[in-house]
């Protein structure tokens, strides 16, 4: 296999690169955002993440901030792979830390016709479980939610 001789401006050109945003990196990010002095809550937009750099930053985000974190994804299947992802993460960045302090998801029960009659008691435990350790004093620093659990 030859090298490619491609240089590496003829790659970024093919990327679009958004010109109204600054492009920043992860650590740079999370520098600045822990950095930054707030009374109140502290809100950060962020687009254009792609991939499993949405997680990354969450886990870095958190554990660097010694804050909980609310990582809202599009739907439950992808939250369900951000928590393992995030619970990978958390566990290469924290080996020694407890299970108390690991990524956790709320996961609404799947849509039906027959849910409000039939609801899925498992779902529900779950929900309730995860809902219970958010309110605990030692809650997990990321925690992963579908937007849709966030209407229910």
């Amino acid at each position: 296999m030859e090298p490619s001789d491609t240089s590496l401006d003829t790659v970024l050109d093919a990327w679009h690169l958004p010109e109204d945003r600054p492009l920043s990196r992860i650590d740079d990010f999370v520098l600045r955002v822990t950095e930054s002095k707030s009374d109140g809550p502290r809100v950060h937009h962020l687009t254009e993440v792609r991939g499993g750099a949405g997680v990354v930053l969450a886990t870095q985000l958190a554990r660097a901030a010694r804050l909980p974190l609310l990582y809202v994804v599009s739907d439950a299947d992808v939250a369900r792979q951000a928590v393992a992802d995030a619970r990978f993460h958390w566990t290469l960045l924290e080996p020694d830390a407890p299970d108390r302090a690991k990524p956790v998801a709320l996961i609404p029960p799947d849509e039906s016709p027959y849910t409000e009659l039939y609801p899925d008691r498992k779902a529900l435990m779950l929900q309730a479980a995860s809902l219970a350790r958010l309110a605990q004093f030692d809650a997990p620093r990321v925690f992963v939610t579908p937007a849709s659990a966030l209407v229910r």
